[in-house]
Parts: structure tokens; sequence; C-alpha cells
């Protein structure tokens, strides 16, 4: 399966390599991140079904993502509004489902194939937990950074159980922070609702961030939960 994801992406970036006209489909952070980052070298036209970009992060970074993306020269048609052109390359950006069908027999999942768990990543089935993108969970934390926070706190789950210790308390999911990257020379950083940084330094915050993560260093969970949640 790796080796057919492997040459899935690298057919990929042929096709985006070739191209000079591109189609991104999606107005979530994948799909803004993928229009800015493809308009230095190609001509974007961005479509999305809702009424305005990223709609899960505040009004002041939604505005902010759109003027960025205007002044790269993107096209951004909101509202489903269809777009009839003929472009050399289209990227999807949306409606990514997990993997889950072999697990059917063994776990609950909901009608769209996400494991359901409890308060503590426990599946239906004994000794079972699941955390990250296979979970069903509110959307606002389908982020790589949830995912390392819920597995690391499966492993204590896991640890105690093994040990013969309690378990720790319920989950409780960290502050959200997310480094949205507009191409390489721009972006805005969020913690809650609260827009803390615009600008060039944040895609340099995202790749200091994407190389804890690639790395998998530990992101400390007990720490961040406390965190206070900025309204």
């Amino acid at each position: 399966a790796s080796l057919d994801r492997r040459a899935q992406l690298a057919g990929a970036q042929r096709e985006l390599g070739d191209a000079s006209s591109v189609l991104v489909v999606g107005g979530g952070a994948v799909g803004v991140e993928v229009a800015g980052e493809l308009a230095a070298n190609h001509t974007v036209t961005l479509t999305a079904r809702e009424s305005e970009l990223v709609r899960d992060l505040p009004e002041a970074a939604r505005r902010y993502a759109l003027e960025a993306l205007r002044s790269k020269n993107v096209r951004v048609k909101l509202n489903g509004e269809e777009e009839r052109g003929s472009f050399d390359a289209r990227v999807a950006c949306y409606g990514a489902r997990p993997r889950t069908g072999w697990l059917a027999t063994f776990v609950d999942r909901d009608a769209r194939g996400f494991v359901r768990v409890d308060d503590r990543f426990r599946t239906s089935m004994k000794n079972v937990w699941a955390a990250g993108d296979c979970v069903a969970k509110d959307a606002d934390q389908y982020l790589a950074a949830y995912a390392h926070f819920e597995g690391e706190y499966v492993a204590l789950m896991v640890a105690s159980e093994i040990l013969g210790k309690a378990p720790p308390g319920a989950y409780v999911p960290p502050a959200r922070i997310v480094a949205l990257a507009l191409g390489p020379d721009d972006g805005v950083l969020c913690y809650g609702r609260v827009v803390v940084l615009k600008g060039r330094a944040v895609p340099w915050v995202k790749a200091l961030v994407e190389r804890w993560v690639v790395r998998l260093w530990p992101l400390p969970y007990e720490l961040f939960r406390r965190l206070p949640a900025l309204a």
C-alpha cells in the first residue's frame, strides 16, 4: 500500500510540474494551502461550496486568507459556483474518509466509517484503542497535532492497563493552534479563536512544527491540555 501511495504522489507531482493552469477544489485549510503554494508557478483557480474559506478559523483569519490568495492572482469562487473552464490539472482537497473497512467486524464505526470511541479512546472491542484521523470526533480536531496528543494519551492508557495502574483521566482536547501557510512567504497563525501572527514568519513556524511531527518527537499532552482556550 505504501508503494502504491508513493506512486500516486509521484504521478501527481509530475502532473503538476507539467501543468500551467490548476483547479483546486475545496475551501478548507488543505485547499487554501495548496492554492497558495501553487500560485507562484501556476495559474490557480480555487472553488469551494461554502460561502467562506477555512470556516473553522477566526473571521480575521478567513478574511486574511482570502485577501492573500487574491493578491497572488488566485481566482476564488465560493458558494459552489461551477467552474466551466479547462485546466491542465485538478487537485481535490475534500471528502477524505478513513480506510477502516477491514475493521467492520471488530469495532463499531459510524456511517462514514470513522471508529467510535469513548472519552478514553476505547473502541467497542476490549483492549483496543483508536486515535487520529480514523476516529469519529469533532471536525476541528482532524489535525496532526491532535493525532500526536491522542497517541500520547492512548499510550498512557495502554501502559496503565499493562502495569495494572490507575488510568489517566478522560482525554481533554488541548487548545487549537493552527498555522495556515499561504505560500512560501505568507500565512496566519491562530490560537483558539484569536489570530496571533500574520505574514512571512508563519511558514517558518509551520515548518518547525512539521519537522517536529515528521521526526515523531512527542508533544507534551500533559502541558498542552492545561493551556487556556482563547475565545
